[in-house]
């Protein structure tokens, strides 16, 4: 579920899982609401015993954003920089250079 261009949203994770014998069953749900998001177990049975915590938690996620979107300028910044690469007349890629004029064969 998701409103006002994904604002606010809910999320519902459903995970079943058998290690080494051991059965587990888990529904999270997480809900979005601008800068906050509260997460909780509605649901954890792990060889058929209730391990529920019951406990809800509330994080500001803020910081997160404006990690990610750091995170996603440095990126750009990174492929930016990175040489451009061209087909030669043979169809192999090359790393293209535009002030490198020493190989005509380059088209850009």
């Amino acid at each position: 579920y998701f409103d006002d261009y994904g604002r606010r949203e809910a999320r519902e994770s459903v995970t079943d899982s058998n290690m080494m014998g051991m059965k587990s069953h888990e529904k999270r749900v997480d809900i979005t609401d601008g800068n906050f998001m509260i997460s909780y177990e509605a649901e954890k049975i792990v060889n058929g015993k209730d391990e529920t915590s019951k406990v809800a938690t509330k994080t500001d996620i803020r910081k997160i954003k404006e990690m990610a979107m750091k995170m996603g300028a440095e990126i750009g910044e990174q492929m930016k920089k990175q040489p451009k690469r061209v087909k030669k007349i043979d169809n192999t890629a090359v790393d293209f250079n535009p002030s490198d004029t020493s190989n005509p064969e380059i088209q850009s």
